[in-house]
């Protein structure tokens, strides 16, 4: 009866299995140095027959050097990946905070309470982006509708209303 070793991630059978399939160059080096031991003193392996296999084994190392380099370069992007999406939420949380200073919003505050307002500031916190309205701020996400601020008309333009 065989005993196997156990993981603490459990079973990894699979990386074994699929290295077995899998020959690497010290298995290559280890059959060619095997094979130069047992070959037979009045029949050696021929030159080009030696050349071939070492030309095998220089490129079995530079596949396997260059598998590396890639897998690699996809941590390094995949890595830039995120750190550009990241840099793009920031972005975007900027530029919507920004085009709402000056709007009319309603929104919900954190106690539940509907305020109504101008936006008078955009603060960027850990919480996320928060805008202030008569003093008090609101999560971005709780903004239950948002409309440009009405102008009031002046007396002038009464006045030409008027003349007409």
């Amino acid at each position: 009866m065989g005993i196997s070793a156990v993981s603490l991630y459990g079973n990894n059978n699979n990386s074994v299995e699929k290295d077995k399939q899998n020959l690497g160059k010290d298995d290559f080096l280890k059959l060619l140095i095997t094979q130069m031991k047992y070959q037979d003193p009045l029949s050696p392996m021929e030159d080009t027959e030696y050349i071939a296999q070492m030309a095998q084994f220089s490129s079995l190392e530079q596949m396997q050097n260059l598998n590396s380099n890639i897998q690699l370069g996809l941590g390094y992007l995949t890595a830039l990946q995120e750190e550009l999406l990241l840099a793009f939420e920031s972005w975007q949380a900027v530029n919507s905070g920004m085009n709402l200073i000056g709007k009319e919003i309603s929104g919900i505050t954190a106690a539940g309470d509907t305020v109504t307002g101008v936006v008078e500031k955009v603060r960027f916190t850990s919480q996320g982006t928060l805008v202030v309205v008569n003093g008090i701020e609101l999560n971005i996400h709780n903004i239950l509708e948002i409309a440009p601020v009405v102008q009031p008309e002046t007396q002038s333009e009464i006045a030409g209303e008027e003349n007409e």
